[in-house]
């Protein structure tokens, strides 16, 4: 077969540069490396888990804790009367359970955490100038 003229040609025509490297680059690989590197790293990796995580939970309790330190006056009194605001709601969600757990569903508290992350700085419950 080697020898013969359709052995030679069979040979010629495979021996060619066909280019299916070139094209299984530029059109599969350059793709999952763009994915990789924009999404995956970029937003997954330095957005969404950067803000859920150490750097948007360490942001978050810098700027509670910046609001609080506003609202303190130093008057035993205020602190007297919200720790007995917190010690009635907290006797009251724990003492009802079982009458409020029908209404209230357990992924309300994941939601309510997650816009608490991402709250602005402008919208404030508080807000004292």
């Amino acid at each position: 077969l080697k020898t013969s003229r359709f052995g030679q040609n069979i040979y010629s025509f495979l021996n060619k540069r066909w280019l299916f490297d070139k094209v299984f680059n530029d059109f599969l690989v350059k793709a999952c490396l763009w994915f990789g590197y924009e999404v995956s790293f970029k937003t997954l990796d330095k957005g969404v888990f950067e803000i859920l995580g150490p750097s948007g939970i360490s942001t978050t309790l810098r700027e509670l804790a910046a609001d609080f330190s506003k609202i303190q006056t130093g008057f035993i009194a205020h602190y007297a009367f919200v720790m007995l605001i917190g010690l009635t709601v907290f006797i009251t969600i724990f003492g009802l359970w079982d009458l409020i757990s029908f209404w209230v569903d357990n992924r309300l508290y994941f939601i309510l955490l997650i816009s608490a992350l991402f709250m602005s700085r402008d919208r404030n419950f508080i807000a004292v100038r």
